[in-house]
Parts: C-alpha cells; structure tokens; sequence
C-alpha cells in the first residue's frame, strides 16, 4: 500500500466510522437502562454519571464514571456475556484515547478484572511489530518525530459466557523528513479472543493483525 493509499485509508476507515460510533453513544437518552440479559442489573445513565444498579434499585454498585466522568456519560457503552456475570463497559477515556474496562460478578460484588489494554500483551507486540515494520517502510528514521492520532481498545462481543473478541487499533503520523511540511500516516488495527479464568482473570487465546479491507469491514460493522 502506498503512504498516500494508507493516509486516505487512516482517514475515512477510522475518523469516520468512529465518529459515527461516538455518535451512537450519545444518542442514548438519560436515565435509559442497559439491562442484562437476566434483567436482574440495569446500567443507567444521566448528566452526572453512568452506574450499574440492581434491577428495581437506585442504588449505584458501580460508578462507572467516577474517574473519567462526563467522557463515560457520552460515550459508554455496556456488552454483556450471556450470562450477565460479566461484562465490558467501552469508552473514550481521552482526546485520542478508547479503552475498555472489565467487570465480574463474586457472590453478590462487582469485581474489576484486568483492564483491556493492560493485560493483552501479545496483541501489543503484534502492534508494536507492525508500527516498526510501517516506519521502516516510510524511510522514517527520526522516530521522535511520530505522533498519535488514535487508540483503541475495546470489546466487540462475547462468544460465549467466558470468552470475548476485542479490537485493538493504534494510528499514528511521522515527518519523514524535518523538511517535510506533511505528515506520513500509518497504523495497526489487530483482533483478537481472551477467556476468562474464573479466577479474576483473563488471557489472550488468538490474535491477527487486520488487513485494510477486513479492518474497514469491522469498523464500519460496529459503527451499525
């Protein structure tokens, strides 16, 4: 693929589906819940905040904005495994920044499990592989120059009571050359499954990088 071929691909396959995924997220209307497939947890939202109540109750369990605020109310969404004894709450946590946090229920408690983008090492290295790969290919050889233009981490959907598909992206753009007046942009978008231990944890099974036709394909899915 060319470096003009990847700018326009970074563009419309990731900044336009994306913000029409955002946009989706907000269309939520206050107050309107996201119940669990047993109906027995609702998640809630309103101007302040975004919670995960008992069915009936209006007492928060969890604050699920109680870092990021207003950036969970607008943006976050909850995917629920079949069971309803797990789930992932996806949202933008910064300006060019999407993670995902993971959730388990012990006995009667909501408990957080490793978080998305922390615990997925080896779709890191597939990330970071691929970055490099890109970067050697553009003749790019002064690296501070390398700036970011989007990250994403998040869950797609459960497979099954323990297991999910989650997509990674991380898009970026480089000056070549100091001479250069615009920037070169390049990126990794990888899937990839984790299951779940049972034990407060999980762990990645499978990992792919995308190619530019199945990312778009992805993208443009998610963003229905």
């Amino acid at each position: 693929m060319t470096a003009n071929a990847v700018k326009r691909y970074l563009s419309v396959a990731l900044s336009l589906p994306l913000a029409g995924w955002l946009v989706a997220q907000t269309e939520q209307p206050e107050g309107h819940p996201s119940v669990s497939p047993d109906k027995q947890w609702e998640y809630r939202v309103s101007k302040e905040s975004a919670v995960l109540v008992k069915a009936g109750s209006e007492e928060p369990l969890v604050d699920l904005s109680e870092e990021i605020g207003g950036l969970a109310v607008e943006t976050g969404k909850v995917v629920w495994a079949p069971d309803s004894r797990r789930f992932a709450f996806n949202t933008r946590k910064g300006g060019k920044y999407y993670g995902c946090e993971l959730y388990e229920l012990k006995g009667t408690t909501w408990e957080q499990l490793p978080q998305l983008e922390a615990n997925a090492e080896p779709v890191d290295q597939l990330i970071e592989r691929s970055l490099a790969k890109e970067l050697k290919r553009l003749g790019a050889t002064n690296h501070g120059r390398v700036n970011s233009v989007m990250t994403q981490w998040r869950v797609r959907r459960w497979l099954d009571d323990d297991t999910f598909e989650a997509y990674a992206s991380e898009a970026n753009r480089v000056l070549v050359r100091e001479s250069d007046d615009e920037p070169e942009y390049f990126g990794c978008a990888v899937l990839f499954r984790a299951k779940c231990d049972n034990r407060g944890g999980w762990k990645v099974t499978t990992s792919r990088v995308l190619s530019d036709a199945e990312n778009r394909k992805i993208v443009e899915s998610d963003d229905q």
